[in-house]
């Protein structure tokens, strides 16, 4: 049996080497990255299950990309982390992603269900 493969966007260095080893410990694989290009070459390349990220990241914000990784992969959940408050909101302000953007969000208590 094939391990799945976690996509993991964080631009901060221990969190993203903390989150790297709980999910490998946990028996997935996982693709890390520290900034939106990279991210997009990830998603681009049609690797991972799943996409767990930060929405801040050192070249832009998650929203900047977020509806053409929708596009490109409808399927792929996302959950999304930040220390930003209230994301709902952020989502309904920034207009950036479309409404059915709750289908393809995973509440971060049920990720491990993947």
């Amino acid at each position: 049996m094939s391990k799945k493969t976690i996509l993991l966007a964080e631009d901060d260095d221990s969190i993203r080497l903390v989150t790297t080893r709980f999910l490998e410990d946990s028996g997935y694989e996982v693709r890390s990255v520290d900034s939106l290009k990279k991210l997009w070459k990830l998603i681009e390349s049609s690797e991972g299950e799943v996409l767990i990220t930060d929405v801040m990241m050192p070249d832009g914000e998650l929203f900047d990309i977020l509806p053409q990784i929708i596009e490109l992969r409808s399927n792929l959940p996302v959950i999304v982390i930040s220390a930003k408050n209230n994301l709902q909101t952020e989502f309904l302000q920034l207009n950036k992603v479309p409404m059915n953007i709750y289908q393809n969000l995973l509440i971060f208590k049920n990720w491990y269900h993947l």
